[in-house]
């Protein structure tokens, strides 16, 4: 990711490997494991109920990649990004170092997700 001085980013990222996430199905907001993820380039997986109450999405990515740009702000520890024609996404943020940590939490599917980043 890049973030310019004059309010723009731009990220590009690609994945190769396998994803394993495990959660109960009450974590959903219909109680049921999905059946199966959406159909993406680069992306195969499978998802289901593995014991009762509990779901399992296995994800294999192939070079799978994501490219994205858009404007941000920052204030009070949240990044907030806007890609075109989407709503704003706020991250709570803290930088040390070179180390850039972003911080989701997802209030309609109760998910939470930390991505950190190293300056190059």
């Amino acid at each position: 990711m890049t973030f310019a001085s004059d309010g723009t980013y731009r990220a590009e990222m690609e994945f190769d490997g396998t994803q394993i996430i495990s959660y109960p199905s009450s974590c959903l907001g219909g109680g049921q494991c999905p059946v199966a993820p959406a159909p993406n380039a680069g992306v195969t997986g499978s998802c289901g109920e593995v014991s009762p109450g509990q779901c399992r999405c296995e994800f294999v990515y192939d070079h799978f990649s994501l490219r994205f740009a858009g404007t941000y702000t920052t204030a009070d520890g949240t990044l907030t990004t806007v890609e075109p024609g989407s709503d704003p996404e706020p991250l709570e943020y803290c930088v040390e170092g070179n180390t850039l940590r972003l911080h989701t939490n997802e209030a309609s599917g109760g998910t939470t997700q930390t991505i950190v980043l190293t300056r190059q």
